[in-house]
């Protein structure tokens, strides 16, 4: 399994590490561990580790595509941990058009962005 999840209780996070490909499989473990932890957490932060990515299962993907969504409106802030300089406008985009504040780390600023994430209450604006 090339996708692994930790959970952050006490700051209030959760963490995806994506290093290849990514399987149904991948998909089918991470969203309901999310779901859970959304349940018990109330309102969260998302980080997501990226250090390299390989093909990714777009059926799976387009599947879990409405629970992505609806988690959605749980999130305080997402950040993106990687040195993959494509991956960054997505990211970019994604905060044009959601709510949430999003912010793009490089991978040797992962403890920076573990600190910034698990900052309860987010400021006003947001950074790309």
């Amino acid at each position: 399994m090339s996708v692994t999840c930790v959970e952050h209780p006490d700051a209030g996070y959760f963490e995806i590490v994506v290093d290849g490909t990514v399987g149904k499989a991948d998909f089918d473990e991470v969203m309901p561990r999310l779901e859970a932890f959304i349940a018990e957490q109330g309102e969260i932060s998302v980080m997501k580790v990226v250090r390299g990515i390989g093909f990714v299962n777009l059926p799976a993907a387009v599947g879990h595509a409405w629970t992505g969504l609806q988690t959605m409106s749980k999130l305080r802030r997402a950040a993106l941990v990687t040195d993959l300089p494509w991956l960054a406008p997505f990211a970019g985009a994604a905060s044009v058009i959601s709510p949430i504040e999003t912010r793009v780390f490089g991978l040797a600023e992962v403890a920076e962005a573990r600190e910034w994430v698990s900052v309860k209450a987010p400021t006003a604006q947001r950074s790309v």
